[in-house]
């Protein structure tokens, strides 16, 4: 066989391998986007319904702070499978403290409002941890967090500082 002929049969199998091994690292760089996309959306709704207890303990609104912080566990409970271990560890200690908010609604106000800021301080690290997840790398630091979260809060005047 001459090298002419080894060409034509070399070319097509070494495109089929090339396709193949690239294929694979498409699928596995499309799985990679989608498993992130998924946090993403878990990560926006745990935030939204973190809010939710934040309003409803500041407003001492037992009923809707229960219902609140069971959806707010479901939502915990589908990252705990899907989010790397910075993001779980981060978020063990915000139950926590929302458990512990929970268990001075109807007690002293400076208590309360101490534990709400536990809670408010545990969430930032969770949000940062979550940022880093989602983003890669951010630049924004956890007070830039802290400080951004209470301010919009305020603004919204959902509570008094």
């Amino acid at each position: 066989m001459s090298i002419g002929n080894w060409i034509a049969i070399a070319v097509p199998i070494l495109g089929l391998v090339g396709g193949a091994i690239v294929y694979q690292i498409q699928r596995s760089i499309d799985r990679s986007n989608q498993l992130r996309a998924e946090r993403r959306d878990l990560y926006r709704k745990l935030v939204a319904l973190f809010d939710d207890c934040i309003v409803e303990f500041h407003n001492k609104d037992v009923g809707a702070s229960f219902a609140s912080y069971r959806e707010f566990r479901k939502i915990q409970a589908e990252i705990l499978v899907c989010a790397p271990d910075a993001v779980v560890e981060k978020l063990k200690p915000v139950s926590t403290a929302i458990i512990a908010a929970g268990a001075e609604l109807g007690g002293d106000s400076s208590v309360r409002k101490a534990r709400i800021k536990s809670m408010e301080d545990v969430m930032d690290a969770a949000i940062h941890a979550m940022r880093g997840d989602v983003l890669g790398s951010s630049k924004i630091s956890l007070e830039m967090i802290a400080e951004f979260s209470r301010g919009l809060a305020v603004s919204l005047g959902r509570f008094p500082r």
